[in-house]
This record gives C-alpha cells, sequence and structure tokens, in this order.
C-alpha cells in the first residue's frame, strides 16, 4: 500500500497536488523530527530551534500542498522492560560525547597561534574532519517539545502513545485506512 507522491513529497521535488483527493497519512513523529534534524537543520552548536520550527513548518506545508493529511504519533512514557536498553543507549551516546570533547580537547592544545586561529581551527575540525558526526546522536533538549508546539501551531494532528508509537501507529492507519510515513 503506497501514497502517490509521497516519496517524491518527501525529497521535495512534488511541486504541487495532483488531484483533490485528499489523503490521510500516519507520521511516526520522532522519526519525523530526527528526520528533519538530519536532512534539514544544522543543530552542531547547539538547539537552533527556530531553525526546526521553520524546518517542520516546510515539511508539513508541503504535505498538506500535496494533499496530505498527516496525524503525528510520538512516542510516550518508556516501557519498564526497555529501561535496559535505554540505559546502554544513553550510556553509549556519553561515550561518544567524551571521546569527541577529548578529540577536540586535544586538537586546541596541538594548535599554535591566536584565540582567532585556534577557532577557525575549530571551525576547519567540525566541517573537514567530520569530528561533528560522532556526536550529532544527540537530540537538542528541546526539540522534540519543539516539533509539537510547531505541529500544534499548525493544528495538525498530534497524539502521544501509551508507551512506544509502533503498535498505535498500526492501529490507528489500520482504524482509518490511512498509509504510514
Amino acid at each position: 500500500m503506497g501514497v502517490p507522491g509521497l516519496s517524491s513529497t518527501i525529497n521535495g521535488t512534488n511541486l504541487g497536488r495532483k488531484d483533490e483527493k485528499v489523503q490521510i497519512v500516519i507520521v511516526d513523529g520522532n522519526g519525523f523530527l530526527h528526520h528533519v534534524l538530519k536532512v534539514d537543520v544544522d543543530c552542531r552548536f547547539g538547539g537552533a530551534y527556530v531553525d526546526i520550527e521553520k524546518a517542520i513548518i516546510a515539511r508539513t506545508a508541503t504535505l498538506h500542498l500535496n494533499g496530505i493529511s498527516p496525524i503525528f504519533v510520538f512516542d510516550g512514557p518508556l516501557p519498564t522492560w526497555k529501561w535496559n536498553h535505554r540505559v546502554l543507549r544513553e550510556t553509549q551516546k556519553i561515550a561518544r560525547l567524551y571521546s569527541f570533547v577529548e578529540t577536540l580537547l586535544l586538537h586546541s592544545q596541538t594548535q599554535i597561534g591566536s584565540r582567532t586561529q585556534k577557532f577557525q581551527n575549530f571551525t576547519d575540525l567540525n566541517f573537514q574532519n567530520g569530528f561533528v558526526s560522532e556526536a550529532s546522536g544527540f537530540l537538542s533538549p528541546m526539540a522534540l517539545n519543539c516539533c509539537v508546539h510547531s505541529l500544534l501551531q499548525l493544528n495538525v494532528p498530534v497524539l502521544l502513545a501509551d508507551g512506544e508509537a509502533d503498535t498505535a501507529i498500526a492501529q490507528l492507519a489500520r482504524k482509518l485506512d490511512a498509509s504510514v510515513m
């Protein structure tokens, strides 16, 4: 089951609706947010919340322009059976962040010159050597709140699952005979 034009709409190559029929699509809100942060927003230097909001508004407007009426479903509280897995993932993130900061400190200690030169080298380190990608798995602290708030401002339906959203998304898609993104 697919939505005609969905792929090109997501990629930004579909320039408008082909027909007047509105298609309901259930969207994994957390997946959507991570996609927006990875593709549309430069979060290397912290929470770019205005940029996150603009990207969410633009992507949602593109969906509407192409006859897609999204319903966003976000993960609810973490189920207790998944706590150990979350602790492991968060520990891995901390280790990656520690390694990232250690690399930056080592790089800054080996530089000779003024603060301006060191800052330029830090910028070069980020862009050329890919060190930022080591820490890119970190979600800005308020990114999820920013996403939900932006969607609510657009009067887009936003649902919070009782636990992980996967089951709620599948059930809602079946109930509404809708596609999933």
